[in-house]
């Protein structure tokens, strides 16, 4: 078990690494479970960009944490999760500053602070996002997903763990989430208002009419069913994706963009969806809302 940090500042000299001692584990855990606030939005440093660009936390084994954690600008990403923990005060990034210790040089942890201290003061105050603009790492918000199926069908566990329901809201659980068991009240029956309802106190919201583009917050699901009196009832969930093409995941197989006849999605009702004949409508999924679980 061991818990590595990353200090992403270099761009052609290596970055820092240092490992966390047991006890700063226990007190990196603690603070992690502190935070509250959550967000949408995902540090910029994880797509790039010069100077200082966040921290990245690796645990190995390391029960109450995430694998893959990136810091960056206030922002705590989880990696596999749609929400994200907002850190107000940069208190976890200075924090894990200060765990490198004699590991990193007085001047190289001096320009990160110098960075937060930009922000710091006004982390709440109207004028915090352009501020860290200036700064260089804005959070971006990544709300409508793309179709990246390496994602979802590289690690195995994933993989297996992770359907329909968890790709089309594009949040890995890892626990083959059920519409309406995120709120405790999962749907009873294979039905469209059944678990169509379920769906919505998870808090998806029913769209009207066929998507024709991507939505100003969130994107797009459509919910189908193998009805009874088939033998094995089901459901099944398709994602519009940026291209306003749609992809899906069958349960543990892997994530694809194409209908049951190999023809790419660009409407989820009139493709090619097998014996999943009964369509039930559209959906906005907003990861600011949903719940899955």
């Amino acid at each position: 078990m061991s818990v590595t940090i990353s200090l992403h500042i270099f761009s052609g000299r290596q970055d820092p690494v240092w490992e966390l001692t047991p006890h700063q584990v226990t007190d990196l855990t603690r603070r992690l479970r502190a935070i509250r606030a959550r967000t949408p939005m995902k540090p910029r440093g994880m797509t790039g960009g010069a100077g200082y660009r966040g921290m990245s936390i690796k645990a190995v084994r390391e029960p109450g944490l995430e694998p893959h954690i990136f810091v960056q600008g206030n922002v705590v990403d989880y990696d596999r999760f749609a929400l994200n923990l907002v850190d107000k005060d940069f208190d976890l990034e200075k924090w894990l500053l200060d765990t490198a210790g004699s590991k990193i040089d007085a001047g190289v942890k001096q320009y990160a602070l110098d960075k937060l201290a930009v922000l710091a003061p006004h982390a709440l105050s109207a004028d915090h996002a352009a501020r860290q603009k200036a700064a260089g790492f804005a959070p971006v918000l990544f709300d409508v997903p793309v179709f990246d199926p390496g994602k979802w069908n590289n690690d195995p566990g994933v993989c297996a763990n992770n359907n329909c329901y968890n790709y089309a809201n594009d949040m890995i659980t890892n626990t083959f989430a059920q519409p309406g068991r995120g709120t405790g009240s999962m749907f009873t029956s294979f039905t469209c208002p059944d678990i169509g309802a379920a769906a919505q106190r998870d808090g998806l919201v029913p769209f009207p009419s066929t998507p024709a583009s991507t939505p100003a917050s969130g994107h797009y699901v459509a919910l189908v069913i193998r009805p009874v009196p088939a033998a094995v009832p089901d459901y099944h969930w398709y994602r519009m994706d940026d291209d306003t093409t749609w992809s899906h995941k069958h349960g543990s197989a892997p994530c694809q963009n194409v209908d049951e006849s190999g023809n790419t999605i660009t409407n989820p009702e009139t493709c090619d969806r097998g014996d999943y004949i009964v369509f039930c409508g559209y959906y906005l999924s907003d990861p600011v809302a949903v719940i899955i679980a």
